[in-house]
């Protein structure tokens, strides 16, 4: 004798059926519980590489590229952090966590670009790059 008839006495097909059915429900139920909190786990981990880039950092890039003539190497520095100062044309100074970084905007030798939105207290992507032939170019956006 099975410890459901010793309760319940006999089951009907209808009440088999039933408990059957609750069974696959509890089982759905669990299985719908594992992937929520997978997923949850992929948005809060994942979600943090999209959020890194409003926080202040700076990293350094160097890239080598080898062809047929040659090896070519590219460096780019990048900066994201808070305008503390800024004179359109002439210079702009960027908190970047604890330290301000400098740069200056009126170099003949650099190709600089800053978006129209720049101003102070904004958050800032700035990246300098050098390529192969020694070409310098400094961009100043919004950080996204």
């Amino acid at each position: 004798m099975r410890l459901h008839e010793v309760y319940f006495g006999k089951l009907t097909k209808k009440e088999k059926d039933l408990a059957r059915g609750m069974q696959i429900d509890r089982q759905e139920a669990l299985m719908t519980r594992k992937f929520f909190v997978s997923a949850l786990s992929v948005l809060v981990l994942g979600g943090g590489a999209a959020i890194a880039d409003d926080k202040p950092m700076e990293k350094t890039q160097v890239q080598k590229v080898t062809t047929t003539g040659g090896t070519m190497k590219y460096k780019d520095h990048t900066v994201v952090g808070t305008v503390k100062e800024f004179e359109a044309g002439k210079k702009i100074k960027v908190l970047v966590g604890k330290k301000t970084r400098s740069f200056s905007l009126s170099s003949k030798s650099v190709n600089t670009t800053v978006d129209p939105s720049v101003a102070v207290g904004t958050k800032v992507k700035i990246v300098e790059s050098k390529d192969a032939n020694g070409m310098k170019t400094l961009t100043v956006d919004p950080a996204s």
